[in-house]
């Protein structure tokens, strides 16, 4: 009997890994960019003025880019899209971030990709191998390194749970998205995220002007940033990801945020990162490649079979 060869996906182009590889920067930076601005923002205004930029910058590029009005019946799964992966995303790690250090914060964020790897197996019939959870472990373990070395052991806070509030909803988000990218384009699909999640985070405009004219040169810098580059470019970019990956292992590229976010804190904030969260960083890198490892192993096998 012949052994039964899984399907495995296309190889993924180089292109997508360059660009994955820029998105995943920009979100490790997003971290102590938002610490920087709290100082002269508060949360609710900080999430809101942050996606106002990434929405004026998206309706820029409309005009190369066009948008086209989405269909009726797939206007709720959008809307709930934007809820969950600006407005509850954004806002829930504004908060957490008052109290959580940059790099802690990075930490539980990182669970996202758990829960898109759980959901992506309940609502898109992904099977993740055993060698993926595996990598998950490792990955985990990494992270870990690096938050108990960064905030001398983990302290679960109410701001600390918010931060994971944040983390399931970012873990929902890749997957509402994933169900639609056949009907719509990356470029539609954040937009339509970006200013549907904007619009139900006007309730923090009262006073949002009056902040925006007493803060500093830096937080200003900062906030414009965080706009245009962890925010529109870095969401559009995973849209455009996620045409070419699965979920389940795009998101395993996650994990190594929390070692961008302490690298960059270090640069950014003066906060020198320890051996441990070294440590950890090199130990997420070995998670990641031992997924993506298999991925290229399986489509390697099965271009070999179907040669035979």
């Amino acid at each position: 009997m012949n052994p039964v060869i899984r399907p495995a996906a296309p190889r993924v182009p180089l292109r997508i890994f360059i660009l994955l590889a820029l998105a995943i920067i920009f979100w490790g930076s997003a971290f102590p960019g938002i610490r920087v601005c709290l100082q002269a923002f508060a949360p609710g205004h900080l999430a809101l003025l942050r996606m106002l930029i990434a929405s004026a910058a998206l309706a820029c590029g409309v005009v190369i880019m066009p948008v086209r009005l989405p269909a009726w019946r797939d206007l709720p799964g959008l809307l709930l899209m934007g809820l969950v992966g600006i407005s509850v995303y954004h806002t829930a790690l504004s908060y957490g971030e008052v109290s959580v250090p940059a790099g802690p914060a990075s930490f539980l964020v990182a669970s996202s990709p758990i829960f898109s790897i759980l959901a992506s197996m309940l609502f898109l019939g992904e099977r993740p191998h055993l060698r993926a959870w595996l990598g998950v472990l490792v990955c985990v373990v990494g992270v870990s390194l690096i938050a108990a070395s960064e905030s001398g052991g983990l302290h679960i806070t109410r701001d600390a749970w918010t931060i994971v509030l944040a983390a399931l909803a970012g873990g929902i988000y890749s997957v509402i998205q994933k169900r639609y990218l056949g009907r719509y384009t990356a470029y539609e699909l954040v937009s339509y995220a970006m200013w549907g999640g904007t619009l139900c985070m006007l309730i923090f405009a009262p006073g949002a002007v009056q902040a925006v004219r007493q803060a500093d040169r830096a937080a200003l810098c900062a906030l414009v940033y965080l706009g245009v580059f962890p925010a529109a470019f870095a969401y559009g970019v995973w849209a455009y990801v996620l045409q070419h990956m699965s979920v389940s292992r795009a998101v395993m590229f996650q994990y190594l945020i929390p070692g961008i976010a302490v690298l960059v804190a270090f640069v950014w904030l003066d906060e020198v990162p320890k051996l441990l969260s070294v440590a950890g960083g090199v130990l997420t890198v070995v998670g990641v490649y031992a997924v993506n490892a298999k991925a290229q192993q399986a489509v390697t096998v099965v271009n070999n079979a179907a040669a035979r």
